[in-house]
């Protein structure tokens, strides 16, 4: 299978604003890079320094220097608005070498959560399955714990939509998969439930095909 998917041209993938200058806005192109706007997208500029396959950018809401970006072939962290970047993870990392899905807790956001995948889509297709894993960082996305409680390790499908609901003395982790299923924690991520199946595919374009395949 080719990446992007067909018809195999780069396209947008996400949108992130600047949290406090809503004329600023970045977006994440697969197979891309990520792009800058401060003229609320009148004009771009490419924003180097990471794998062209950008997947989420993340922005820490009470300091806009620290933003996160998830690629095809691991984490990268900035702490200067964008200016420079650090890869955290990479494709051996135990989270998992394909991150797509990452949220942080807006009161507390050296708190981060990432879904990721083993390995690529192309991988979805030819084995039928995703290795996924959700894991937590409590440093910014410098060290990272795998959550197992309630989660099989290594799920077959791929993770395609993640939510954190902030309600005050904790927060609620929700994830759903290519196959319809939504996981959620309501204790910041210690123990895991399945609490959806059967829906139907929550999935970009054709991913849930991989593993419905005999």
């Amino acid at each position: 299978m080719g990446i992007p998917a067909p018809p195999h041209i780069a396209h947008t993938k996400h949108i992130a604003f600047h949290p406090e200058d809503p004329d600023t806005l970045f977006i994440g192109v697969e197979q891309g890079g990520l792009l800058k706007s401060t003229d609320a997208g009148r004009t771009f500029q490419v924003v180097p320094g990471m794998d062209d396959d950008v997947h989420r950018t993340v922005i820490n809401p009470l300091n806009a220097d620290q933003m996160y970006i998830t690629t095809g072939i691991g984490i990268y962290v900035s702490g200067d608005g964008g200016k420079t970047w650090e890869q955290r993870t990479d494709l051996q990392h135990e989270i998992g070498g394909y991150p797509d899905l990452l949220v942080l807790h807006p009161r507390q956001p050296d708190l981060v959560f990432v879904a990721s995948a083993e390995k690529g889509p192309g991988a979805w297709y030819h084995d039928h399955y995703a290795g996924s894993r959700i894991s937590r960082s409590t440093d910014g996305g410098k060290t990272w714990e795998i959550l197992r409680r309630g989660l099989p390790d290594r799920l077959r499908p791929a993770f395609e939509a993640m939510c954190l609901e902030d309600w005050g003395t904790s927060f609620s982790l929700f994830a759903a998969t290519a196959t319809g299923e939504v996981w959620c924690s309501d204790d910041g991520g210690e123990q895991w439930a399945e609490v959806v199946s059967g829906l139907a595919p929550i999935s970009k374009g054709t991913h849930y095909a991989a593993f419905v395949a005999a």
